[in-house]
């Protein structure tokens, strides 16, 4: 990552950004260390790893708002 090319990767990011703030998703994920590193310079908050997504899932009280489990069908 070099720092001339700054602007460039947030050019090619905008439209990322902007869909991400279209959601307002309280929990973001990347697998890319350099990706969270600009959506939390852009958006203003930081992804976190995917299997930080799946361990926080099975922790209780591990996001600040449960799911409903999606309804059964018979």
């Amino acid at each position: 990552m070099r720092k001339e090319f700054f602007p460039l990767s947030l050019l090619s990011g905008k439209k990322a950004f902007e869909q991400m703030q279209a959601v307002e998703a309280p929990v973001m994920a990347t697998d890319c260390p350099l990706a969270a590193i600009q959506f939390q310079q852009v958006i203003g908050q930081r992804p976190i790893h995917p299997l930080q997504v799946l361990a926080r899932a099975y922790r209780p009280g591990g996001f600040p708002q449960a799911l409903d489990p999606p309804e059964e069908k018979v």
